[in-house]
């Protein structure tokens, strides 16, 4: 019997410690689960923070640039609506010239055509500087031109020691609803001088363009060149 009660305390205290060492191991595996599932949820928790700054960095990276592009397009359409308010100061400015030229042989301004006629002739004559020079105007030009090739001949001789023998064409016309002037031309046509006022309008226009510009609206100190 004492050796049975004996076995029975040495089997009790192996049950015990086989169950204290399971508690021990028990309680191990909780600290480490427990560690385990706090790690897994902080860092669940980062990434979920970091893919929300991610996607709210995106959405403010593309609120910056739709930004700049919407500030792109209104600075490009208010350069537009200004470039078309000045273009249209212009255009009117050379209407108004042009309606002048309109005007300027009517019979009050007789005398300045006739001196706008003598100085365009003689601008030709200067140009095409040939001995036998042809000269056409409008049908309604022929006694003002005829009063002033003899001047231009004589001036053109003075300026240049040439003589040039002017003819005026009286078959073939510019047009009538055209601004007047005068175009000179070599007998064979192989050399001639627009002077007529709508060209001599549309060369001014371009070489002072620049100048009415800044004249009308000031000098662009963004623009580096004049023409």
């Amino acid at each position: 019997m004492a050796a049975q009660k004996e076995y029975e305390n040495k089997l009790q205290i192996m049950v015990d410690y086989i169950e204290q060492d399971g508690h021990e191991k028990a309680e191990e595996i909780d600290v480490m689960a427990e560690e385990e599932y706090y790690m897994e949820k902080k860092n669940y928790i980062e990434k979920r923070i970091g893919a929300v700054k991610k996607y709210y960095d995106n959405l403010e990276k593309k609120f910056q640039q739709q930004m700049v592009l919407d500030i792109s397009k209104l600075k490009s359409q208010s350069y537009r609506n200004v470039m078309n308010s000045r273009n249209m100061v212009v255009e009117n400015i050379l209407k108004t010239v042009l309606d002048r030229l309109n005007n300027l042989d009517y019979p009050d301004n007789e005398c300045l055509y006739k001196k706008v006629l003598f100085e365009l002739t003689l601008q030709g004559l200067l140009q095409i500087m040939e001995p036998k020079v042809v000269l056409q105007v409008r049908k309604n030009d022929l006694p003002l031109i005829k009063k002033v090739t003899n001047q231009a001949q004589n001036v053109f001789h003075s300026l240049t020691g040439m003589n040039v023998s002017v003819t005026v064409e009286e078959t073939e016309f510019l047009p009538a609803k055209g601004k007047g002037g005068v175009i000179l031309y070599t007998k064979s046509k192989s050399v001639s001088v627009n002077n007529t006022l709508e060209k001599k309008l549309e060369q001014m226009t371009a070489q002072l363009l620049p100048r009415i510009r800044e004249i009308v609206f000031g000098k662009n100190p963004n623009r580096r060149h004049n023409d």
